[in-house]
This record gives structure tokens, C-alpha cells and sequence, in this order.
């Protein structure tokens, strides 16, 4: 058997030939992994020095600068809808739709909803560089490029050299909300599913508090064609004894919700008040910033171990990351001024099920569904006596 190569051949049927070829291939291994990490370097000094990554153009642009303003209005739009309350999951529906294609789609097929979510996630759009070496990729595969972000040695990220598309507070304001809706520990991932009713688990029978499912009428009637209802479960733990018909109790509740936001509206503030707990979760993550680019700075002076280091950072991330889940929760608190109240109801015809959803969960905790009692049945007739909404 003959190893040939471009220096010559050599014989693995005798002692020295294996020999000779074992001495080769660890040569070679070594001059590709010294040409691997001078790449590597380069790459890393051109992340830093702000230099575009070079290869195929990134969603939302043209090439490496300029953007492109359809696939830039998409992004802008999306990042709009979720600030609302929308999920990544129904805007990859309606890129679907559009037949949207991110440059490493394959041919014939639209862009993947992990695809959607990266380039949401996408540092790059407020303009900062992101750096994930190449064994974090070959390892993990696709991985957050939000967590990679390359920072000068005071903490502040490293500004690129092309054309934006948001701001980075418009960003960091989208990542938040994103990262707000990350798996609690318990189920599924909140916001990875499209909810198609508007009141299922925020409906409650009145008999056992059971959140109520929604089903549909058996096929090939006339109500299946029209409506679905809602239901108190037994699977669910429910007491089974309570069903009603969906749109009706839809459309009650969101009259009232409206009727509810047209008052707020009429009660302008002069400014949007933030609350008071708001503001110091704020001024909290400027000082956990300042307190990252002083130990870095310490470090560098060398009058912190590396250990205390590592520690120190480490504190300070579960920190920030906590109080980022705090901002972006106190942010979505219902508390509304009456110009924001009075967008929402200028544009809730556009709204979609899940961004009616996250408005009415601001402002009602549950609708409580009361059984229609002996000789009570509805007949036919919508009866808003047997709904109570509770707010909060």
C-alpha cells in the first residue's frame, strides 16, 4: 500500500515507510494548525479594528456596508411588532408568506424561524462587532451572537465600519424583550408557539378556576365554518362542566378593553413618567457597566488576579443579567399614558392574536366564565352578564 503525497510516496507495507508517513502527517497537522490560528488572529485583529466580516452579506444588507432597505424594513417593522408583544414565531410566518430568503437559504425554500431569530439577535444591526471563533462555531454550530460581542479593555463594544439599521438602545431594547421571554425552567419556551385564540388560559370557568382550552366545532357544520369555543377540560384538571362559543366572548372583551384604553387616552400626561423602580434598574446596569470597565482596567494594571477576575465578572453578569430581565419587565408594566392608550387603539385592527394577547394580559388578569345556571341556556343570545373581567 503507497501513502502518496506532493514530496513524494511512501510504502506502509514496510517498518520505515509507516514510519516516514507518521513523521509527515504530524508535520502537516502542525503547519495547519499554526495557519489556522495566524487566520484566526488576523480575524480577531480585523474584528477589533471594526472591519467588516468577509464572505456572504449578512440579512439586511446588500454587501458588507450598505443596507438594503427592503430586507431593513422588514427588521424595523419586526422589531416594532415584538415591542408590542408579537412572537419571533409569527413573524417568521409572515416572512414565510413573503417568501423572504436570508443568503443561506437553500434554493426553493424560505427563511428558517432559527434563521429569523438570529438575525434579530444580530449585533450587527446598531452597528457593533461580534467575533465567535471558529472552533465555538464547529462545536456549538449556530450560536447567540449577542453573547459575542468584542469589547475594547474599558467594556465598550467595538463600533463596525458600515451602514446601521437600528440604534444600539433600539437594539439592546430588543434584545431584552427577546431574552425576557427565554424558557423559565418549567414547559415549553414562553413566546416559541403561535397562540390562534385570543382568550384560551386568560378565560376562567367560574365553577373550579381552571383556564379554559379552546376546541372547534366538528367538522362539515355550519359552526365549524364560524366559530370555536372555549372549554373547561378535565385534562387539564378542570371540572369539565362549562363550554362557550368563542367569538362572541372575544369580541366582548376586547370592546371593554378598548372602551378602557379610549379613557386613559383622554388623560394625556405631559411625559411619559417612568417608575421609580424602573429608573434605579436602569442606573443599576449604567454602574454594573462602570464597575465591568473598572475591573478590566484593574486587570490590566495587574492589580487584580486573574481569579478575582474571573470571579468579579462573573458576579457582576449574573447581575446585569438579572436586572435586564427586570427592566424589560418593568418596561411592559400596564401602566400607560394616554398617548401610548391611544396608539394601541389606533392600530389594533392590525394587531395580530398574540400582540392582543400580550395587551390584554397587561391589563386583566382573567375573565372569569360563569355557568349559565338551571333553565339559564343562552340560546342562541350572548349574555355579558355571565362574564366578569378582573383587572389588575
Amino acid at each position: 500500500m503507497i501513502f502518496a503525497t506532493t514530496t513524494g510516496d511512501f510504502d506502509l507495507t514496510t517498518n520505515d515507510g509507516r514510519f516516514q508517513a507518521r513523521i509527515y502527517v504530524t508535520i502537516a497537522n502542525k503547519f495547519s494548525a499554526d495557519a489556522a490560528r495566524r487566520v484566526a488572529r488576523q480575524k480577531l485583529a480585523d474584528a477589533t479594528a471594526g472591519k467588516p466580516h468577509k464572505g456572504q452579506r449578512a440579512f439586511g444588507w446588500k454587501d458588507a456596508e450598505h443596507v438594503d432597505e427592503r430586507e431593513a424594513e422588514l427588521l424595523r417593522a419586526a422589531r416594532k411588532d415584538i415591542l408590542k408583544g408579537k412572537k419571533v414565531a409569527t413573524v417568521h410566518e409572515e416572512w414565510a408568506k413573503l417568501k423572504v430568503r436570508s443568503p443561506q437559504t437553500p434554493p426553493g425554500k424560505t427563511i428558517g424561524y432559527s434563521s429569523v431569530r438570529y438575525v434579530l439577535r444580530n449585533p450587527r444591526l446598531c452597528g457593533y462587532r461580534a467575533y465567535i471563533p471558529q472552533e465555538v462555531r464547529e462545536r456549538s454550530g449556530r450560536v447567540d451572537p449577542a453573547e459575542w460581542l468584542v469589547e475594547r479593555t474599558d467594556g465598550t463594544p467595538i463600533k463596525g465600519q458600515w451602514e446601521t439599521i437600528f440604534t444600539p438602545e433600539e437594539w439592546r431594547e430588543l434584545i431584552d424583550v427577546l431574552d425576557a421571554r427565554k424558557n423559565t425552567g418549567k414547559g415549553r419556551k414562553v413566546g416559541s408557539t403561535v397562540t390562534k385564540r385570543l382568550m384560551t388560559g386568560i378565560a376562567r370557568c367560574a365553577k373550579c378556576g381552571t383556564g379554559l382550552s379552546s376546541g372547534m366545532y366538528t367538522r362539515g357544520t355550519k359552526s365549524y365554518e364560524k366559530y370555536g369555543y372555549y372549554y373547561c377540560r378535565k385534562a387539564d384538571g378542570g371540572c369539565g362542566k362549562l363550554s362557550r362559543s368563542g367569538p362572541p366572548m372575544e369580541d366582548y372583551v376586547e370592546k371593554i378593553l378598548l372602551g378602557n384604553l379610549r379613557k386613559q387616552a383622554q388623560h394625556v400626561k405631559p411625559a411619559e413618567q417612568e417608575d421609580s423602580e424602573l429608573i434605579k434598574a436602569k442606573a443599576t446596569l449604567k454602574q454594573i457597566e462602570a464597575d465591568k470597565a473598572e475591573a478590566r482596567q484593574l486587570r490590566a494594571d495587574d492589580k487584580l488576579s486573574l481569579a478575582e477576575f474571573a470571579r468579579e465578572i462573573s458576579r457582576l453578569e449574573d447581575k446585569e443579567r438579572e436586572t435586564r430581565e427586570k427592566v424589560s419587565t418593568l418596561s411592559a408594566a400596564p401602566v400607560r399614558a394616554g398617548s401610548a392608550a391611544a396608539r394601541i387603539v389606533r392600530e389594533w385592527k392590525d394587531y395580530t392574536v398574540d400582540m392582543k394577547r400580550e395587551e390584554i394580559l397587561k391589563n386583566i388578569e382573567a375573565v372569569v366564565v360563569k355557568p349559565a345556571g338551571k333553565g339559564g341556556a343562552q340560546r342562541g343570545e350572548f349574555r355579558a352578564d355571565l362574564l366578569e373581567i378582573v383587572w389588575r
